[in-house]
């Protein structure tokens, strides 16, 4: 199901029940608020694929090699980057 299909569906189940003035008012934060987790969990999936990715690329090397290349890679939690981040 797609966002189009999703919002859709969510105003037909509110027609008839709420004017739309009311509508608009209760959907408007629902819609932030989607946005908002969305956003987030793109951003921490985001995070989470590129040092997998700096992991598979390690993993590809030589035993020596790849113990260098591990210890560049950030091990790091998207949490942890993004409170720090948020402190500077």
């Amino acid at each position: 199901m797609n966002l189009k299909n999703l919002f859709a569906s969510f105003e037909l189940s509110w027609n008839g029940k709420f004017s739309g003035e009311q509508t608009r008012f209760i959907a408007t934060p629902l819609l932030v608020l989607a946005v908002g987790l969305l956003s987030a969990c793109s951003t921490a999936a985001w995070y989470e694929s590129v040092r997998q990715a700096a992991v598979n690329q390690c993993d590809k090397q030589a035993p020596a090699a790849r113990q260098d290349c591990l210890s560049q890679v950030s091990q790091q939690s998207y949490d942890s980057y993004a409170k720090e981040r948020a402190a500077k």
